[in-house]
């Protein structure tokens, strides 16, 4: 592709077909505001260039700030052990929220992009009340603050199981005579509805290089590097998400993996879209947690899987890290003040714009000992997570 012309920056934004469904929502239900808009914005991710936000006005006179997101769509088919995903559709910008209470809701939009900002209405909604019992988002249990209870009071017990990815690129690497087999997300098309059969209620999701992270090196259909957010990689989360609230299940997302920020285990670093080989900014990943820019494009990343799935109560916590221990260019970094502060920040940060406040955590590996009080500490994250691993560990963190 390419440009025939220069392109007007100083054109003016134009929104059409707005819509929204359901048309009559209920209480608890995920409600869906969708538009495209025409006029020139340069990029749709970066919150400091572009934005899309909503104040709704609830019946009872408070008002919920939601943000809004960027959105391609995607057509789904079944294909034998891994789907054919096809890019279909007008990109469009969506917004997504779940109404507590029954009664009249009004919508007020606005875009800004540089120097214009366009606002307008969004309507009125009727949401109608619902039959169905809504034990809300998982929390902890204000009784009893060791265990995890819902909204309602309903103790939460979780059976979990770590299905991070569909397959692993660092076996096709270890042991290639593996058998292990990208299928893509048939797996949790079939996995969802035997783990449901079996009582087990929770999963984890990694948001890694070789499955759903959405910033990567142009190496999968939809990676561009820094800043952009892989469309065909949303799209499958969406699914995840909706399979979930389906079969019942509650989600620990993890929103970056240890091997993408680390030099010496699991070590993604050479091929990370941050690196400055790669076209990034980056020196080394140490960089990652002080650099202000890097800083700024986390936020950006975070609010928007806030705005794409914060709306679902499936979504049992998010997660900073998997392994900080593991992270950096050494294995005493998880220690470093740096690591503290940009914990500290980020979770702080998730919290002020999650609207549902859904649990915030991060992540050691081989087991409790390994946990530093710097980062367990902070009131910021609402529980710890952590392996059981066995066997020596001597010199692996010095």
């Amino acid at each position: 592709l390419w440009l025939t012309g220069p392109v007007d920056s100083d054109a003016r934004m134009v929104v059409k077909n707005l819509g929204y469904a359901p048309q009559t929502p209920r209480v608890g239900e995920l409600f869906e505001l969708k538009f495209e808009l025409g006029g020139y914005y340069e990029n749709p991710f970066a919150r400091e260039q572009f934005r899309v936000d909503a104040k709704i006005r609830k019946p009872d006179g408070q008002t919920d700030d939601v943000p809004g997101f960027y959105y391609e769509g995607f057509i789904y088919q079944p294909d034998g052990d891994k789907g054919i995903q096809t890019p279909y559709g007008v990109p469009s910008f969506r917004l997504r929220y779940r109404p507590q209470l029954p009664g009249q809701y009004k919508i007020e939009l606005s875009v800004t992009a540089g120097a214009q900002t366009l606002p307008f209405s969004g309507g009125t909604v009727e949401v109608l009340p619902t039959a169905k019992r809504l034990p809300g988002i998982v929390r902890i249990d204000t009784q009893h603050p060791t265990l995890l209870a819902f909204d309602d009071g309903t103790p939460f017990n979780g059976i979990g199981m770590n299905a991070r990815a569909t397959y692993d690129l660092r076996y096709l690497q270890m042991l290639p005579f593996s058998l292990w087999e990208d299928q893509g997300l048939e797996l949790y098309r079939r996995l969802f509805k035997v783990y449901a059969e079996n009582g087990i209620n929770v999963v984890e999701i990694w948001m890694c290089s070789w499955w759903l992270a959405l910033e990567w090196i142009n190496d999968a259909p939809g990676n561009h590097g820094v800043g952009y957010l892989n469309q065909h990689r949303a799209w499958v989360l969406d699914e995840i998400v909706r399979l979930a609230e389906e079969h019942g299940i509650y989600l620990i997302i993890t929103l970056n993996n240890h091997g993408k920020f680390s030099t010496f285990c699991d070590a993604e670093w050479q091929r990370n879209p941050f690196n400055k080989v790669n076209g990034g900014f980056l020196g080394n990943p140490d960089d990652y947690f002080t650099d202000a820019r890097a800083r700024q494009m986390f936020k950006n990343y975070a609010l928007y899987m806030i705005a794409r799935w914060g709306h679902s109560p499936n979504i049992m916590s998010w997660k900073l890290f998997s392994e900080i221990n593991l992270t950096g260019s050494r294995g005493s970094f998880y220690n470093d003040p740096r690591m503290v502060n940009w914990h500290r920040e980020m979770a702080a940060y998730i919290k002020q714009n999650d609207l549902y406040k859904h649990l915030v955590t991060t992540h050691w590996s081989t087991n409790y000992r390994i946990i530093n009080d710097a980062v367990a500490n902070l009131p910021e994250l609402d529980l710890l997570t952590t392996d059981a691993y066995g066997g020596s560990t001597a010199g692996i963190f010095d």
